[in-house]
């Protein structure tokens, strides 16, 4: 298993690069909220019609967008295989429990991590106030040096990816809930339980 270095569809090489320029907002249909719009760190939820098994029942953390298309990592599609047996050249991850997700269907054989703290590692990219991205296993090692017992983590092996306005058309056909993101429900929630609480909730008459 690589960690995601080089190519990978472009997305990630070029977001930290730090190259992708915020997008023109748009209100997106069928939102959980009215304001929701597409932008990084919001959550899609796939629709109970979605038909792609790629991203049936998935929800995806998108920690790009921009004019050169969106990329995410499917949250909720845990493995049993740990970090640790994953790659075991990081001494960091020696007898840590945290398992391995499939993040989605692009660059497979590489991670993507995503990390929680107050006090966000070095040389990770933002992508909610509490939460950044990083491809990067220096990162990984040093964010687990010690020096920050409260950080949480979790890795990805691939990602999803949309080419500049595919993912606005996935919307337009109803694929996607966009809901604004939230650590809880990345960090905290049951990932077997993730999607049918968003689902319940963005199909509620309150929603």
């Amino acid at each position: 298993m690589k960690a995601l270095l080089g190519p990978v569809g472009s997305a990630l090489a070029l977001l930290l690069a730090g190259s992708l320029v915020a997008a023109g907002a748009m209100d997106a249909r069928g939102t959980l909220f009215p304001t929701a719009r597409l932008e990084t760190g919001r959550l899609l939820v796939a629709r109970p019609g979605m038909l792609d098994p790629n991203f049936a029942g998935t929800v995806v953390l998108l920690f790009s967008y921009g004019e050169a298309g969106a990329a995410g990592v499917i949250v909720n599609r845990s493995t049993r295989t740990t970090l640790s047996h994953a790659l075991p050249q990081v001494e960091a991850l020696a007898e840590r429990p945290e398992v391995l997700f499939r993040g989605g269907p692009v660059a497979v054989d590489r991670l993507i991590f995503t990390f929680r703290a107050t006090a966000l590692p070095e040389g990770c990219l933002p992508v909610l106030a509490d939460v950044c991205a990083s491809g990067s296993l220096e990162v990984v090692s040093a964010a687990l040096d010690g020096e920050r017992p409260t950080i949480e983590f979790k890795g990805f092996a691939g990602h999803a990816g949309w080419a500049p306005g595919q993912l606005e058309w996935e919307i337009e056909q109803d694929r996607w809930y966009v809901v604004p993101g939230d650590s809880r429900w990345i960090f905290d929630s049951s990932p077997d339980d993730l999607w049918p609480e968003l689902i319940r909730l963005a199909e509620s008459p309150l929603a």
